[in-house]
C-alpha cells in the first residue's frame, strides 16, 4: 500500500510539472500532447515497478496520478497565465489515454509459459518455482507434478528443517532403519514413517515424492495448496492407531 500511494504521489509531481512547462508555451497542440505522454509515462511506470497486478482497480493509481498532474499543471498555468478554454483539451486527452491503457489491459488476460515464451489462455503453476508452464512435456513433468527445470535440479518445496511441519504430519522422525529410496540411515538423516504402511523415507525424498508413499500412495493433510490442487483427488481413510497425530490419504484399490 505505502510503494502504491508513494508511486501514485511521483507519478503526480512529474506529470505536474511536464504539463506546467508545455502549458507555460502557449501552444494548445504541446498542452494535449503533454498530457498524452505523461499519461503513457505513467502506466510505463507502473508496469515497469512491477506493482501491477491482474485487479482493475490498480489501473486507477497510474491513471488517476497522470490525470491528477494534468489538472493541477493546467491549473498553474492559468493562475500564471489566465484562462485559455483551449488548454483544457489536454485533460480529455489523458483520460482517453489511460482508457486505451485499460482496454489494452483487458484483452491481454493470457499466461506466458516460462519456457517456451507463448501465450497460453490456461497456464500451470508449478508449485515449485512458482512459474507457469503450457504443459508441454518439454516444460511440464506432469507425473512428477512439477516443471522439467526443478526436476532436473530437485528443487524442494517444503522446508526440511521445519521440525514443527514435519512432526505434526508425519510424527516423530524415526530412530532405526533408513530411506527405502536413498537408503540415507536414520542415524545421519531425519527418517520418517508411512502413515499408514510404515514405508520409511527421509525428508528429502518424500519432499520429492510430493509427500506421498510410494507403497501405498498415503499422502498427508495439510499440503501446500499449489501442490494439492495438482494431485490427484484420493480418499481418505483412518490412519494406524499406533499414530493417532497422522491422518492421511490413500488411493482407492481396484
Amino acid at each position: 500500500m505505502v510503494s502504491r500511494i508513494l508511486f501514485f504521489g511521483v507519478s503526480a509531481t512529474l506529470a505536474t510539472v511536464i504539463q506546467l512547462l508545455a502549458s507555460s508555451t502557449g501552444s494548445v497542440i504541446a498542452g494535449v500532447l503533454s498530457a498524452v505522454v505523461v499519461t503513457m509515462i505513467s502506466h510505463a511506470l507502473w508496469s515497469f515497478a512491477d506493482l501491477n497486478s491482474k485487479r482493475r482497480m490498480d489501473a486507477l493509481i497510474p491513471a488517476g496520478g497522470a490525470f491528477l498532474g494534468v489538472v493541477i499543471g493546467i491549473g498553474l498555468h492559468v493562475l500564471q497565465s489566465g484562462f485559455d478554454p483551449l488548454i483544457c483539451i489536454a485533460i480529455p486527452a489523458g483520460v482517453l489515454t489511460s482508457s486505451l491503457f485499460a482496454w489494452i489491459g483487458r484483452q491481454d488476460h493470457s499466461e506466458t509459459c516460462f519456457h517456451h515464451r507463448v501465450r497460453i489462455k490456461t497456464a500451470i503453476q508449478c508449485p515449485r518455482c512458482h512459474q507457469k508452464f503450457c504443459g508441454r512435456s518439454d516444460c511440464w513433468a506432469s507425473r512428477e507434478v512439477r516443471c522439467q527445470r526443478c526436476k532436473q535440479n530437485e528443487v524442494l518445496l517444503l522446508n526440511p528443517r521445519d521440525e514443527l511441519w514435519w512432526t505434526k504430519r508425519f510424527g516423530n522422525r524415526v530412530s532405526s532403519g533408513s530411506c527405502m529410496k536413498c537408503l540415507a540411515t536414520a542415524g545421519n538423516t531425519d527418517v520418517h514413517e508411512c502413515g499408514q504402511c510404515r514405508w520409511q523415507m527421509c525428508r528429502r525424498c518424500w519432499d520429492l515424492d510430493n509427500c506421498q508413499c510410494r507403497k501405498c500412495d498415503w499422502r498427508p493433510e495439510e499440503l501446500p495448496e499449489p501442490l494439492v490442487l495438482l494431485l490427484p483427488r484420493t480418499r481418505a481413510v483412518p490412519s494406524r492407531g499406533s499414530r493417532p497425530l497422522v491422518t492421511g490419504q490413500t488411493r482407492q484399490q481396484g
